[in-house]
């Protein structure tokens, strides 16, 4: 194949790549609802009256401080966090970048090729699509580590780069740790490169000067880190510790089925014989070098010594899709041995339209919400997905109309109400106005309760706390039997929430 016939192929891979990254990040991002966890990782700077305060809620968290100053800045903008697509923007932006230096990783340490097809793995997996989608730390981590790896790369292989990577290297990762413990397993692949580093730089006439940097960059990254972690040890409770022996010592992840969860199956098994294919070619260079001391530690933990690692393995998925890459580059490769260039083209194209076709799929579980996967099911290439989720999923498209819900009962305000529903207590309290008393109950009702003017029941379906009755009756059930006061639909329509009103009488005539 001629010089500019391959060009005008990576052309089209790279502008591919780029387009498919940002359509499965922004497209429709304000869509959902908030989702669990992304709550609880709200800041309101409204509620701090000086500087001391916000550092005292900092401390008292179960991880680093910078997803709760990401939400704090956009509370600065939008203080009652009444836009989710303002609030995600930043987490998505994040996870875009995250990609981009994986991307710049890849073509350094082996070449532009094996950076195309990580970049797409990466862009199109769908629990990273997830993370992108949601406010929450992963993606500040991810951007975090694979700019710390880039930068010391960089500063390994590039003279011009030698300082500023260095530094880049090490303020990366000090604030990737300052969002997440999992960012800690950086630190193996950057101690190896910065021993590279070393290695070259002691043999120049600068050596010295390039000594000092090295110890102020490494004295930087102390500084922030230890200036948050030293505090924070002090601080530490049983709320942070029991949380991590809970981890230790809970049910073990199925870490493939949760893959395939997030993914249909056909593609993870793809990425997973790609990794296998990618090991075939393991030599005894920096790549190399760099992908074994970043893979194995942390693959270790979340399947040996982490018992309960949930999603966390994403650790680990990011040196693994990079192999990935590997091995569909070298696929490609013995094909154009084999068959010349006419070969080399075919399998390129079939390898794209795979990617593509991983790519399509992505969006419509986590963009398109014609119907809304996982909660109903949906067909996707010719496959019809059962739908149906277990606890603790995110990402995915939700919507209950809980703005409606909320501008139904503002005028409300006031009034001495108790709200029941079968949503996760986080989510109703979020979007229901402060001013009412929440109660949630799993099953029956209970023998008393709070005396009001009556209770107002807010019935979701396929709500994400998985819980399918409220009070002994699941939501069809209270169509069925009771006329609600107000039905309200997502975008296709479709009803997907329900307020009923009952006196204390009829509550208790109906439920005796």
């Amino acid at each position: 194949m001629d010089t500019a016939r391959r060009n005008k192929l990576a052309a089209i891979e790279l502008g591919l790549l780029l387009a498919a990254a940002i359509t499965l990040r922004f497209a429709n991002l304000g869509y959902s609802n908030l989702q669990g966890d992304e709550i609880k990782a709200l800041c309101y700077p409204g509620h701090f009256t000086s500087v001391v305060k916000l550092i005292a809620f900092l401390l008292t968290q179960r991880r680093g401080p910078v997803e709760f100053l990401v939400t704090c800045a956009v509370g600065l903008i939008d203080p009652s966090f009444s836009s989710e697509l303002l609030l995600r923007l930043p987490f998505a932006f994040a996870n875009l970048l995250g990609i981009a230096c994986l991307f710049g990783l890849a073509w350094i340490l082996f070449n532009r090729q094996t950076a195309v097809y990580a970049g797409f793995l990466l862009a199109a997996n769908g629990l990273f699509v997830a993370f992108g989608r949601i406010v929450q730390y992963q993606s500040f981590v991810i951007l975090g580590v694979s700019a710390a790896l880039l930068g010391m790369t960089l500063a390994v292989e590039r003279d011009r780069w030698r300082v500023p990577g260095l530094y880049l290297g090490f303020v990366a990762a000090a604030c990737a740790l300052l969002v997440h413990f999992d960012a800690g397993f950086v630190l193996p692949p950057l101690a190896l490169l910065t021993v590279h580093w070393w290695l070259r730089a002691r043999h120049r006439p600068d050596s010295r000067r390039l000594a000092w940097h090295l110890a102020g960059a490494s004295a930087l990254a102390v500084v922030l880190v230890g200036g948050f972690y030293l505090e924070y040890a002090a601080h530490l409770g049983s709320f942070q510790v029991g949380y991590w022996e809970d981890r230790l010592s809970g049910p073990a992840t199925d870490t493939l089925r949760v893959a395939s969860y997030y993914n249909p199956a056909p593609f993870v098994w793809f990425t997973l014989a790609a990794a296998g294919l990618g090991l075939t070619g393991i030599r005894r260079n920096l790549g190399w070098q760099v992908l074994a001391v970043w893979l194995i530690p942390p693959l270790l933990f979340m399947e040996v010594l982490f018992s309960d690692s949930g999603t966390h393995a994403y650790t680990y998925f990011l040196p693994l899709l990079l192999i990935a890459g590997i091995g569909l580059t070298r696929a490609v490769r013995w094909i154009q041995g084999r068959f010349g260039p006419w070969g080399f083209r075919t399998a390129r194209t079939i390898v794209l339209t795979v990617l593509l076709l991983n790519v399509y799929a992505s969006y419509m579980l986590f963009v398109d919400h014609t119907p809304e996967y996982p909660w109903w099911p949906k067909t996707v290439l010719g496959t019809t997905l059962p739908g149906g989720h277990p606890m603790n999923i995110f990402g995915f498209p939700y919507n209950r109309a809980w703005r409606a819900v909320e501008n139904w009962f503002a005028p409300l305000s006031g009034e001495n109400k108790v709200v029941v529903t079968n949503e996760k207590p986080v989510i109703a309290s979020f979007y229901l106005p402060s001013s009412i008393r929440y109660d949630f109950r799993w099953s029956r009702p209970p023998e008393r309760l709070p005396k009001a003017k009556g209770l107002y029941f807010v019935v979701v379906d396929h709500p994400q706390s998985g819980m399918d009755q409220l009070w002994g009756w699941t939501a069809a059930e209270w169509r069925a039997n009771l006329t609600p006061i107000q039905t309200f639909s997502d975008g296709q329509e479709r009803p997907v929430a329900w307020i009923y009103f009952l006196t204390e009488e009829q509550r208790a005539e109906i439920f005796r």
